[in-house]
């Protein structure tokens, strides 16, 4: 008998294309969604870092002038050679005496001194810019400090990043083992890495259109605005304004 051959064919089912380009499209979300959160949490992590270092530097541009006004108030009280008090009748006592030597600093005094005004309209509209080595260390009297718009010595504030920090703080008796922002040209020791912030302070009298010129002397306040600009990572410049306002210690 002749034997008979049969030839079994299986049939395979292959993937069509719509079910290619779906399976990589799923793929491709699965790697790509959490790569893009990733990144995008990256971005925003810098960008409020950014704005926490400038609302610290804004704030600190405020402190400063706080400090510069009640340093003086202590001169006087100490009864320093520095503190002049005006023999009025009655005599001027000592928190008006520093209050008006603090505005004098901040402004025309300082002008004569090397040191623009921090003052709106006395010289200039720019206002001042300066860090707090030249305000607390260096900067004498008056303090140290520059142009706030077109002044190139604090065109942006620097950042220490000397390796030898308590040997800097031992030898001159200056605390600089935590991180400070300077000016690149206030003289000091330093090493200094741009950080690309840059801080203006403006200064100007709030007075009543009323008031006579001792009334003007003694009983007005100050507006400070403490003004910090930086460069996002987009390359978009923002700018952090902080105010604050001050008046004669009681």
């Amino acid at each position: 008998m002749k034997q008979l051959h049969f030839k079994v064919y299986t049939k395979v089912k292959a993937f069509t294309l719509i079910e290619t380009l779906m399976a990589t499209f799923i793929i491709s979300m699965v790697v790509l969604g959490p790569l893009t959160v990733s990144i995008t949490a990256s971005s925003y992590a810098r960008d409020t870092k950014g704005a926490i270092i400038a609302n610290y530097l804004a704030h600190e541009g405020l402190e400063l002038v706080r400090f510069k006004r009640d340093s003086i108030v202590v001169e006087c009280l100490n009864s320093a050679p520095t503190c002049t008090l005006l023999s009025f009748n009655p005599p001027e006592t000592v928190q008006q005496g520093a209050w008006r030597i603090f505005k004098e600093r901040m402004g025309s005094q300082g002008w004569e001194n090397g040191f623009p005004p921090c003052f709106v309209g006395q010289s200039t509209n720019e206002g001042c810019a300066f860090d707090v080595y030249g305000t607390v260390v260096t900067g004498g009297d008056v303090g140290e400090r520059y142009l706030g718009e077109s002044g190139d010595e604090c065109s942006s504030l620097y950042i220490d990043d000397r390796k030898d920090k308590q040997n800097f703080s031992n030898s001159t008796g200056v605390d600089v083992t935590d991180w400070i922002y300077v000016c690149k040209d206030n003289g000091t020791p330093l090493n200094y890495s741009d950080t690309g912030y840059k801080r203006i302070i403006k200064m100007t009298q709030v007075t009543l259109p009323s008031w006579n010129d001792y009334q003007k002397m003694y009983e007005d306040d100050i507006r400070v605005e403490s003004i910090v600009t930086y460069r996002k990572n987009a390359g978009v410049i923002k700018t952090v304004r902080v105010i604050d306002y001050l008046h004669a210690r009681p």
